[in-house]
């Protein structure tokens, strides 16, 4: 039903909520998701352009699927947030051009559902945190016209914001990001114009 609107979108952004490990992780549901790969190709046939994987079901198939989620997503004809190897790859930002304007995408999560990396792994989930965001922003502004930033936050099913969300958005707001695209709740939640300097 939406496919027309997806394919011809200037861009067209999705949170995409579930790993895609691969079939040798074995395909599950709730509450450790892990979706077929054919799944993504189909949604990099519809057209979108921006995958974020940063969300809570991220640490779902632990390191190794998300490493070979990210894996995936690399080879793909997208331009893929929220999943990092290394510290030099999250610090590297994204930008995707369009007629001639550069955005930066940043991307964060509130949480993993109390799943972590090991102390050894050199991936990086990218939690929300002030010194992140402050650093991040910076330089995206540096090498980009426009700041777009994806964040998976808020408390599910409810329609009204919470404290940590607002301060976030009005952190990001502050810091010089231009539009704020906020997931998880599973509901519809406001949209808002936020003041800056």
């Amino acid at each position: 039903e939406i496919a027309e609107r997806i394919a011809s979108a200037d861009i067209a952004f999705i949170n995409q909520e579930t790993l895609m490990a691969g079939e040798d992780f074995g395909y599950s549901g709730y509450p450790l998701f892990n979706s077929p790969q054919e799944l993504g190709l189909d949604l990099e046939t519809l057209g979108f352009d921006i995958v974020n994987i940063a969300n809570n079901h991220m640490l779902d198939k632990h390191e190794d699927g998300l490493a070979s989620t990210i894996q995936f997503w690399k080879n793909r004809n997208v331009t893929m947030i929220g999943g990092y190897e290394n510290e030099e790859d999250y610090n590297s930002v994204r930008i995707l051009e369009r007629e001639g304007v550069k955005i930066a995408l940043l991307s964060y999560t509130y949480g993993t559902n109390s799943l972590t990396l090991p102390a050894s792994s050199p991936m990086v989930i990218p939690y929300l945190n002030d010194e992140d965001i402050i650093r991040q922003t910076a330089r995206a502004r540096e090498e980009a016209d426009l700041v777009f930033v994806s964040v998976h936050w808020g408390e599910e099913n409810l329609f009204a914001t919470v404290s940590e969300q607002e301060h976030y958005a009005q952190l990001m707001a502050d810091c010089g990001v231009d539009v704020i695209i906020g997931h998880h709740p599973h509901v519809i939640q406001k949209i808002e114009w936020l003041e800056r300097e």
